[in-house]
């Protein structure tokens, strides 16, 4: 990010612009890849959340307590 603030500053050459779009690029790999990361876990809670519930909606009413 720094490196993208001081080309802003000044002309930059095409190898610093070079440079900069590297970069970018690889910070969007690692955001796509937390991404889908975020994603997977979501996924889970959420799988895991709805078996709970279905254990739940299985319990027989006479062992519920009130």
């Amino acid at each position: 990010m720094t490196e993208l603030i001081a080309l802003m500053s000044s002309r930059p050459t095409d190898a610093e612009v070079v440079e900069t779009l590297r970069l970018l690029s690889e910070r969007q790999d690692e955001l796509l890849g937390l991404l889908r990361n975020v994603k997977q876990t979501k996924a889970l809670i959420l799988s895991e959340f709805r078996a709970s519930i279905d254990h739940v909606g299985n319990v027989p009413q006479g062992n519920m307590v009130h």
